[in-house]
């Protein structure tokens, strides 16, 4: 259970042995055992104890900023085999193992932005000409991805196929919202605005996947690596994007979002939208998806997909690929 704690001025306690969330008259308890991350989107009052309780049954604590941006986390330091795998991790990445394993990412990145593709033509049948030719240029695009694909080619091949396909995109959802592509840093638009804030919560699920099976999110293999930036969990990341992508086309087809969603001064989402992003994100991501002949929740791919990566880092299975 991902805890999501939305209002100005709740507190967070411990009472027998369990965590105790009082917001406004409504108090609620949840034993730290259900508990998979406890996540602040305001601020708010939070004890030391109910720190130490979560550190102890290692469930993280992340505090997002005001546009779903991971800002400060607490985790229990003891996830995973932290020094033998983290030491095998930064081998990995000048390993020529690293390029398939990214080769690899990037290709479902793609599959499930195609999926994407065939199901808004299906529901906006006067765009399916735009959406049809992006769908065929992001199949072009993949079949140049091979093991001999450097880094540096490969993210000018990722960065025409997102073009093509928020270009498409765009073009088919012009009817319900205004916005020219993507847009990652500042947007004005109202679909760029909720895409960050929901990539957000993506970002810190991923984030804390990767700490609980003892990897260092902050060694990244295919972004730059920056020591202010996460930058494996910004590989980790890439095939789930599409899969928020398809929960704000739904949302946007439904009318869900309008300008009153929106703070007059700042611009920014407000409280009730916020909560809205973030059950819809949850409803989506328990949905089951293929993974290995057996139908699991889309969110437990992500840490079956970070399980693989130590076996990747550690030389294990090594011929195992994850496929949808």
């Amino acid at each position: 259970m991902n805890l999501f704690v939305d209002d100005y001025g709740a507190r967070l306690e411990v009472e027998d042995f369990m965590l105790k969330v009082m917001q406004g008259e409504v108090i609620r308890k949840v034993s730290f055992l259900k508990l998979t991350s406890i996540n602040l989107l305001k601020p708010a009052s939070i004890s030391t104890s109910v720190l130490l309780e979560a550190a102890n049954y290692q469930v993280p604590v992340l505090m997002y900023g005001p546009t779903g941006k991971v800002e400060a986390w607490v985790w229990s330091p003891k996830y995973g085999n932290i020094a033998e795998v983290r030491k095998q991790q930064v081998y990995f990445i000048e390993d020529e193992r690293s390029h398939s394993w990214v080769n690899n990412l990037i290709l479902l990145k793609f599959r499930h932005q195609s999926q994407n593709l065939k199901w808004l033509a299906d529901r906006i049948p006067g765009k399916k000409v735009e959406l049809l030719k992006a769908l065929s240029r992001l199949d072009y695009l993949g079949k140049k991805i091979e093991d001999k694909t450097t880094f540096e080619s490969l993210r000018g091949i990722e960065g025409s196929a997102s073009r093509w396909y928020w270009g498409s995109i765009s073009i088919a959802l012009q009817k319900h919202v205004q916005f020219k592509g993507r847009d990652k840093r500042q947007p004005k638009d109202q679909f760029n605005k909720c895409l960050n804030y929901m990539y957000g919560i993506l970002y810190g699920i991923v984030e804390s996947s990767l700490l609980m099976v003892g990897l260092d999110p902050y060694i990244g293999i295919y972004h730059i690596i920056r020591h202010d930036r996460p930058t494996l969990a910004y590989d980790h990341i890439e095939p789930f994007r599409p899969w928020v992508d398809n929960s704000l086309m739904h949302i946007f087809l439904e009318r869900g979002i309008n300008e009153d969603c929106f703070e007059e001064e700042s611009g920014l989402i407000n409280s009730t939208t916020r909560k809205m992003l973030v059950e819809r994100f949850f409803k989506d991501m328990d949905l089951k998806s293929i993974l290995n002949n057996k139908k699991i929740k889309r969110i437990d791919h992500i840490h079956y997909l970070s399980q693989l990566l130590v076996k990747n880092v550690r030389g294990i299975d090594e011929d195992e690929n994850y496929m949808l």
